[in-house]
């Protein structure tokens, strides 16, 4: 070990750190089976939070929730309410947000959604290629 680390300012030697100076300062700590370790724990907030589902709309991130269950009754029920847009409340956009919702769990609805996005797409960048000739 560099004996630089083992002194203080006045230059004389000082006791090794303990396992919790280690830990804090990046360094081995002990393991459960009381020996040294050379990993740190680093604890991120995505390792102590599980994983949120979110969509994307417009550049914003909307998070749903973690049950498959709730997430697909959330998608048809969008689904459902965007059929009936002519009344007051709900309305057309519903639509394709449920379709979005519905395409985290189901394959393939995700592959229609893929292949609508990426044919949307192409065609704003042809649509912008001949506006940009003109």
């Amino acid at each position: 070990m560099d004996e630089r680390l083992n002194q203080t300012k006045a230059g004389e030697p000082s006791k090794p750190p303990s396992s919790q100076d280690r830990a804090r300062n990046g360094r081995a700590i002990e393991g459960p089976d009381g020996r040294e370790s050379a990993r740190t724990p680093t604890v991120e907030p995505e390792a102590v939070l599980p994983a949120l589902k979110s969509m994307s709309i417009l550049g914003r991130r909307v998070p749903l929730p973690q049950s498959r269950w709730l997430r697909m009754t959330i998608g048809v029920l969008m689904v459902l309410g965007g059929l009936l847009g002519f009344l007051p409340i709900l309305g057309f956009w519903m639509v394709p947000v449920g379709l979005v919702v519905l395409s985290i769990d189901l394959p393939y609805v995700r592959r229609f959604r893929r292949r609508f996005e990426v044919w949307g797409i192409r065609k704003y960048k042809a649509w912008r290629a001949k506006r940009a000739r003109r």
